[in-house]
């Protein structure tokens, strides 16, 4: 096992330091000597400097301290290099080490291409998979100032954009096991993303379709579709309202991008990566749905307020539309945990005994969760507590199998049947018993459980 001699590393290893066996000795100088030499002696572009070629080597290696990406990159710097003048402040200025490597990287790209490797290696460094190719080309054309794509004034080719990032980027052949052999681009190294993200633990407008000729068209579109609301979430609070504008955009603005988001990936149903091309709109829960779903707070209200505009004072249609995983909006915002939502919902109409969805209503919903202040919320709001349906039939028996000791106790106190029948594990106290809840077993059994009822499913 090797790693690089970080301090958390060492730590951990400490039993076992009398097997440590560092690398940073004379076999690595040497062996960076070597790599310097043929280097010189090699490459087309350092021909021209070969008077110079014994100040490389012994500079380089000196300089190097056992790291072999810092030699990469002085090479990168060198062959650059035009007249004598260069070379000599190149080889009496070199940078200490890598962070001031790549310091001077930075500062040497030319200025109208700054926004533009920004850009790239935000992708890049951020990104939740690593992108093809084409991906990247496609995100970088997307205007930010415009939300929209602007294929003629952004768009470059791949070598541009390994060009105008220094040696930052590369491309990265397909994997053996890759079977689409695409080609994919990354941080050069683990250091530059090390340096540019110390701290590192919009979709394209398309055509009314959507088809495998629209996805090879705009390549960026699935990933955008897969992982905008990743990003959203990880932002600052100071990034969020703006990325919220845009949300609202493609929640409000336009069916039709909305359409084409739920088609490319469906955050209702996460595990499903296929792509509905064919998917119907009827067969797709409201954008108020999915706001609720997702806790976009600004974006509920937005849609709300123009329900209040549009319809007078009552939102009641809109709110309680069925559809979705969970059926409604309620019901989604409550199996979440989304309690700002959840009581926005409720004081613009939304109906607390509302039957349907995975969890048969939304108080059964925040049970499965072990959301207790919207348990809370919903009972004094008046739902009931015996209401069934769902998967685990009752509310007492979600939060029961969940061993959600606190929720149980309240549901009970408000009036649960502690032997209600029915729902996956038949009643309650099977379900704690399933979940391997000892407290809430005994609590059920004080309650007047019934060992010896039968499982009715």
């Amino acid at each position: 096992m090797t790693s690089r001699n970080e301090l958390d590393i060492r730590e951990s290893l400490h039993p076992s330091r009398d097997q440590d066996l560092p690398l940073r000795n004379s076999e690595v100088d040497r062996d960076i000597a070597n790599f310097v030499s043929y280097q010189l002696k090699n490459d087309e572009k350092l021909q021209r400097w070969k008077a110079h070629h014994d100040e490389f080597e012994a500079k380089l290696t000196t300089s190097a301290q056992g790291v072999f990406r810092y030699v990469e990159c002085q090479f990168k710097a060198i062959r650059r290099v035009r007249n004598q003048v260069q070379l000599g402040k190149c080889l009496n200025t070199l940078p200490r080490d890598l962070d001031e490597t790549y310091e001077r990287i930075l500062c040497n790209i030319d200025e109208e291409y700054v926004e533009d490797v920004r850009r790239v290696l935000t992708l890049l460094c951020f990104s939740t998979r690593p992108l093809t190719a084409n991906e990247l080309i496609d995100a970088h054309a997307v205007d930010l100032n415009e939300s929209q794509l602007d294929r003629d004034g952004r768009s470059y080719e791949q070598d541009d954009l390994i060009d105008i990032c220094l040696g930052l980027i590369e491309i990265a052949a397909p994997e053996e096991d890759n079977r689409q052999n695409t080609l994919t681009v990354r941080i050069a190294h683990f250091s530059v993303q090390e340096y540019l993200h110390p701290d590192m633990p919009g979709l394209p407008p398309g055509a009314n379709s959507l088809d495998k000729s629209k996805l090879t068209e705009f390549p960026f579109a699935h990933f955008a579709a897969m992982h905008w609301f990743h990003h959203y979430s990880i932002s600052s609070s100071e990034a969020k309202p703006a990325i919220e504008q845009l949300a609202s955009k493609l929640f409000k603005d336009d069916m039709k991008a909305f359409v084409t988001w739920i088609r490319l990936h469906d955050m209702d149903r996460p595990w499903d990566m296929s792509v509905g091309y064919n998917r119907l709109v009827t067969d797709m829960a409201l954008p108020l749905y999915y706001a609720a779903l997702l806790g976009l707070e600004s974006v509920l209200n937005s849609i709300l307020a123009i329900a209040t505009r549009d319809r007078g004072s009552s939102e009641t249609v809109n709110i309680n539309s069925r559809g979705g995983r969970y059926g409604n909006a309620l019901q989604a915002a409550a199996d979440k945990g989304h309690e700002k939502l959840v009581q926005t919902l409720l004081d613009r109409g939304a109906d607390i005994k509302a039957q349907g969805g995975v969890y048969g209503n939304a108080l059964q919903a925040a049970s499965e969760g072990g959301h207790k202040k919207i348990v809370q919320m919903l009972l004094d709001r008046g739902t009931d507590v015996n209401a069934q349906g769902g998967y685990y039939g009752n509310d007492l028996q979600a939060a029961s199998h969940g061993g959600l000791e606190n929720v149980v106790q309240m549901l009970l106190d408000r009036g649960a049947d502690v032997n209600t029948q029915g729902g996956e594990h038949g009643n309650a106290l099977l379900a704690a018993a399933d979940g391997g809840h000892k407290k809430q077993v005994q609590m059920l059994l004080d309650r007047g459980a019934d060992v010896n009822a039968d499982r009715q499913l």
